[in-house]
């Protein structure tokens, strides 16, 4: 998510957001223009256009489509249900992010966006009171705008119309993850790959709340989730961060060591083994941890701290001093750089002279 979001600032940063909008307002304009070149009496062919903008991703050309087909069948409930689809598609898509100059306007059009939805499905529930997919997208609307107990209410809704839906369950799960019910969010997630065993971010899901529990079955929760996808970084770094919570040493460093084995440059995973070899007093094995973060991430105060601390320790008061100093050149009011630099240079008067 933080990687995300530094890369979309980075693409805003070099874009101009106006120019990018009006453009993107411009491209629009014309998508609509040619659909509505459809001969309105030939719905079969508007309905395949639609369908081949969805796959490629053209929402706003799918929307266009969808709100003809409405004006021409008002009663047809699939077409709600689609352009709802289509909505969360769009607004979901990183295009939709970067077209906004501000994060007010953005918020304003996702409201806005959400609120058409909300217009739609309620039409829906009105032509179809039994559709369970209309109560899954109307749930959906409202986990969107952190309205969790709306959601839950809605996909309980969805469910008890037809449950064996794994996304439903899912989704109900992050609703009662969101408002703290733990075991009903666990029930759910339980239920999701009950219906779906391959249903990876389920077995995750689970993973993750049994950690935050320091519940020993997250163990076996991230395994699930490592038989499907083996070299999945957040699996291998949460099952590692379970032992490491417990002080289970061994344990910890063994997969630290599978997630490097994936990605050597994990900085999070050097970074707790170098603070697992601190515990344990091996510091040259500490300092070489907390330099491969460095080399990685070249202003990670911590890190710096941290390897000054083992220089230190193992005799090297010069470069100890370098460290130090560097974790406070990138972060000035580093209070534990602040004060071990004070105090090596207090215990080294006649290195300073």
């Amino acid at each position: 998510m933080f990687f995300r979001l530094v890369v979309f600032l980075f693409l805003i940063s070099c874009n101009s957001p106006e120019n990018k909008k009006k453009s993107k307002d411009n491209e629009a304009l014309k998508k609509e223009s040619n659909l509505k070149s459809i001969n309105r009496n030939d719905p079969e062919s508007l309905y395949k256009n639609v369908q081949n903008s969805i796959k490629k991703n053209d929402h706003l050309s799918a929307i266009n489509g969808l709100e003809m087909l409405l004006d021409i069948d008002p009663d047809n409930i699939k077409f709600y249900l689609e352009i709802s689809e289509v909505y969360f598609d769009h607004l979901q898509a990183k295009e939709t992010y970067l077209s906004f100059s501000t994060d007010s306007s953005r918020k304003q059009y996702f409201e806005d966006c959400l609120w058409k939805v909300n217009n739609y499905l309620q039409t829906g529930v009105s032509l179809d009171p039994e559709n369970y997919k209309t109560f899954f997208l109307i749930g959906k609307s409202y986990l969107l705008r952190g309205e969790n107990e709306d959601a839950i209410k809605n996909f309980n809704k969805s469910l008890k119309i037809e449950f064996d839906q794994e996304e439903t369950h899912m989704l109900l799960g992050f609703a009662y993850k969101a408002v703290k019910k733990y075991n009903d969010a666990i029930f759910c997630f339980k239920n999701a790959v009950n219906i779906e065993p391959q249903y990876f971010e389920a077995h995750m899901q689970l993973a993750e709340i049994f950690n935050f529990l320091d519940d020993e079955i997250a163990v076996v929760h991230y395994e699930n989730a490592l038989k499907l996808e083996p070299d999945n970084k957040l699996a291998l770094f949460g099952k590692a961060w379970f032992y490491h919570k417990q002080k289970e040493w061994d344990q910890a460093i063994e997969s630290y060591y599978n997630l490097l084995d994936v990605d050597y440059t994990h900085a999070d995973a050097n970074y707790n083994l170098g603070s697992i070899h601190l515990e344990l007093k091996n510091y040259d094995m500490a300092r070489n941890h907390f330099a491969d973060v460095i080399s990685t991430y070249s202003e990670h105060y911590k890190a710096y701290y941290a390897k000054g601390h083992c220089n230190e320790v193992l005799g090297n008061v010069k470069q100890a001093e370098v460290d130090y100093k560097r974790a406070i050149e990138i972060y000035p009011g580093y209070k534990n750089a602040l004060e071990a630099l004070r105090r090596l240079q207090n215990n080294n008067k006649k290195y300073n002279k």
